[in-house]
This record gives C-alpha cells, structure tokens and sequence, in this order.
C-alpha cells in the first residue's frame, strides 16, 4: 500500500472513534463518512450490503446500547484497515449496566468507511421492545 494511503487510514482513526461514541447514532455523520458499497457485519448476524442497508443495520444496533468505547478505547492500523479494542455499554432487561468486550475493524479507501465490523457476542444486549416494557 502506498504511503498516502497509509497515513489516510491513520488519520481516520479518530474519525472513526467519534463515529462511534456519538450517541444517539448519528445517521448524517455515518453517511457522510461511508463509501456507496458499505458493509457492514455485527457479531455473527448476515453482513449488511450496501450503504442503506449498512446504515439501517448500525442503527438498530445503536438503538439497543448505551455506548461503543466511552470508557475504553486502544485502536492501530495496518495499510488501509483501522483496529479498535473497546467496549460496549447496555442496560440488560433488568436495567443493569452492562459492558461486554469489542473489536472494531474498519476498511477505508482514502477517507470513505468501506467495510465496517463488530466482533462481539450482542446476545445479552436487548432488543429495544424489551427495554420499554
């Protein structure tokens, strides 16, 4: 990879920090940010193909936590792809705060979010019918 494109994916790094902590999620910020063909993958779920539905599937996620990496956040890069080591905050049904373990790995092309996924087990986290009841 060329050197451009090295420190380009460096420098999103932080971008791609406040894209994440923005709470509620911040729809404007993501689509201004993605690239047409986003991908997007969370946990195990099918990966979400194209921007919309990208989008759509990060907004439902969003929806049912409370923060992806406000107390803990340790990212790197390696050629076109950003790495974040971070946590997620949720209430489970019972209203506990809970957190469980992340890892965020994004591809970006120039400054355009490419691919973006979640390694993360979501089962504990609620769906958000079940947190108004």
């Amino acid at each position: 990879m060329a050197p451009r494109q090295r420190a380009l994916a460096a420098g999103c790094g932080a971008h791609i920090r406040q894209l994440l902590a923005a709470h509620p999620f911040d729809r404007n910020a993501w689509d201004c940010a993605s690239a047409q063909d986003l991908h997007v993958r969370i946990g195990n779920a099918r990966p979400a193909v194209g921007k919309d539905a990208a989008l759509e599937e990060l907004s439902r996620f969003f929806a049912r936590i409370r923060s992806v990496g406000a107390g803990f956040c340790e990212m790197c890069h390696s050629g076109n792809t950003v790495f974040a080591e971070m946590e997620v905050e949720f209430s489970d049904a019972g209203g506990v705060h809970r957190r469980i373990p992340c890892v965020v790995v994004v591809r970006v092309e120039g400054r355009a979010l490419l691919d973006v996924r979640l390694h993360l087990d979501p089962s504990p986290i609620p769906e958000p019918r079940a947190l108004a009841g």
